[in-house]
């Protein structure tokens, strides 16, 4: 977490500009890491669900299921699955 300057010890009482520092930045990096894994599992989910014409929810307890089972990470079984259906690594549109 981070603390604020006090105002009154600022210039014209405006807080200079904030940097995240190292704290910010591992979570930056752990935010950007998540939002990447949720795009491979999502992408993951609609094939399962294209493959085995079923609803989301099934694709995802598929998925989760053979997670369980294999005692793999849920994104690594993702990974996986969408590395089958393409050549391609998969992209995220965050950056």
């Amino acid at each position: 977490m981070f603390r604020r300057p006090d105002r009154s010890q600022c210039p014209g009482g405006v807080s200079p500009s904030w940097s995240p520092g190292p704290a910010g930045a591992d979570q930056a990096a752990h935010l950007t890491s998540a939002m990447e894994s949720r795009t491979v599992i999502n992408l993951a989910t609609g094939i399962v669900m294209g493959q085995n014409r079923c609803s989301q929810t099934t694709a995802m307890n598929i998925l989760i299921a053979a997670s369980n089972s294999r005692n793999m990470k849920l994104r690594d079984i993702a990974a996986h699955v969408v590395s089958t259906a393409s050549d391609e690594p998969p992209t995220t549109h965050f950056d």
